[in-house]
């Protein structure tokens, strides 16, 4: 009673609050849930606020008004707004399950968004398209491959060996490794999304030539869209995971839960292959303590195919409120702010007022640029809308983040050298397919706590069909019957 209460408050607030902000005289609102204001959740001072807004809107040509997200749940706060008598008009979100809520773009994207149809890549939008051909929203990411393998050249050149290319070699390595340290050991994540799905994105296609965003495959048997744990090969995946376990090469928390960078620091981490970013951020934050340390990208061919899987970008975008009443203004803001030609529009959003807050070093696409840190210019990003990978275009005057920017405009989308999956340009229905799998959470910790066991030892793979009957009684031909009708159905359109 007291969550209900509460709720219906908080409501009452937003909804004062949106009234308020409508009468002030902006073109049209932004609820900046990106991403760029996570940990800034008070937002900018003021003062200063008021100052980059009225530059905003002498580059830009409108003026928007940013609500900044002040709930830990900032998809509890969005569905409140959206209840409100103000909703937002400009938000992110998966399209596919505000699709209701929203506005098609076609025709604003034709007539105010050039600059920005030419800086996102053109694969983005087959996620952005409904059956019917409408545009539901801006692309917020792009397909990517963070899941790649990582080797350090500095045990490379101590061993003598050049970077692996087979699973073969990529063993080799680690063992040659060991020889040199016994303490170094092979990372990867095992806790993020459903507990299983991200090492297998780094290594099953190597043995399956299936794995997906949506872990799934089609059946050549059947043509039937099927789970990665009924994948051809899957065992082969099993015992090579479990090979490596008693061999010791696994660091022993790659199962349960470590703080990544501490584990970094330690200078012991041989061989990666998790989210790309550790390797991109958090190693050259801590190479000081670990001379000669330097990883190398890794592509790795299996039996199979590629070992690392191609991430969809999936519907996850910008998108516009269908009660906006001033929609061509907001698609000009987005036109600037996205520019195929000038970092302008990107950086203002971001740092504030150039001169003030920040500068450019070198321009150009990409463009080198001074920033301060926020605490001192009091602006912490209200009107930045981060887009991946055009980001990659404004790279920081910081050798620590160098790396990690040069990787986007890269390595990042770079597709070539990893499994290219059978969604990798649909846009699933997720939500649909919980509703019509009633028990897909347990499947997923049904997969998640037996692939643990089967990497550790703990359950024998000679198990593995008994697995698979479990699987079924749980429900799992519910979640086959899913997957396949969607797939069918994008067929069919």
């Amino acid at each position: 009673m007291k969550k209900l209460l509460s709720t219906i408050f908080l409501s009452i607030v937003v909804s004062l609050f949106t009234t308020s902000l409508k009468a002030d005289g902006h073109d049209f609102t932004i609820f900046n849930n990106s991403g760029m204001l996570q940990f800034d959740g008070g937002g900018s001072d003021p003062e200063v606020l008021a100052k980059v807004a009225a530059h905003v809107k002498k580059l830009s040509g409108v003026t928007p008004k940013v609500i900044v997200p002040n709930m830990q749940d900032t998809t509890e706060q969005l569905n409140l707004l959206l209840a409100g008598s103000n909703p937002p008009d400009l938000f992110q979100a998966n399209w596919d399950v505000y699709k209701s809520t929203l506005m098609p773009l076609n025709d604003l994207l034709a007539k105010h968004g050039d600059a920005l149809l030419r800086s996102i890549p053109e694969t983005s939008w087959k996620y952005m398209t409904d059956s019917d051909g409408n545009i539901m929203g801006i692309p917020r990411t792009a397909a990517t491959s963070p899941f790649m393998t990582w080797v350090r050249q500095d045990i490379l050149d101590q061993a003598g060996l050049d970077v692996p290319k087979t699973v073969e070699e990529l063993t080799a390595y680690m063992a040659a490794a060991q020889k040199i340290n016994p303490d170094f050991k092979a990372g990867t994540r095992a806790w993020s999304g459903n507990k299983w799905e991200e090492p297998a994105m780094g290594f099953a296609a190597a043995f399956t030539g299936a794995m997906s965003g949506n872990a799934a495959f089609i059946d050549p048997s059947d043509g039937r869209v099927k789970p990665v744990p009924l994948a051809d090969g899957i065992k082969d995946y099993l015992h090579f995971m479990n090979d490596w376990h008693n061999k010791g090469y696994w660091y022993p928390d790659n199962w349960s839960k470590f703080d990544e960078s501490e584990v970094f620091r330690t200078c012991n981490m041989a061989m990666w292959s998790g989210w790309y970013s550790r390797v991109t951020i958090i190693v050259p934050k801590v190479v000081s303590n670990c001379p000669g340390m330097e990883y190398v990208r890794a592509p790795i061919m299996g039996p199979k195919g590629w070992m690392a899987t191609t991430r969809a970008s999936g519907t996850q975008a910008y998108v516009i409120n269908k009660k906006a009443k001033n929609p061509e203004a907001i698609m000009q803001y987005l036109n600037w702010m996205w520019n195929d030609q000038s970092i302008d529009g990107y950086a203002t959003g971001v740092n504030g007022i150039e001169g003030e807050h920040w500068s450019y070093e070198t321009k150009g696409m990409p463009a080198v640029v001074n920033t301060k840190d926020k605490a001192e210019t009091k602006y912490v990003g209200d009107f930045g809308l981060p887009n991946f990978p055009y980001e990659g275009n404004m790279q920081p005057n910081d050798s620590l983040w160098a790396t990690h920017f040069n990787y986007l405009g890269s390595g990042l989308t770079k597709l070539d050298d990893s499994h290219q999956p059978i969604d990798l340009y649909m846009a699933w229905d997720k939500g649909r397919i919980a509703d019509e799998t009633p028990t897909l959470g347990d499947i997923h910790r049904m997969i998640a706590e037996n692939f643990t066991a089967f990497y550790t030892g703990e359950r024998s793979i000679d198990e593995y069909d008994d697995f698979l009957a479990e699987l079924d009684d749980a429900g799992m031909q519910d979640w086959i019957n899913a997957m396949t009708a969607q797939m069918q159905e994008s067929w069919a359109n």
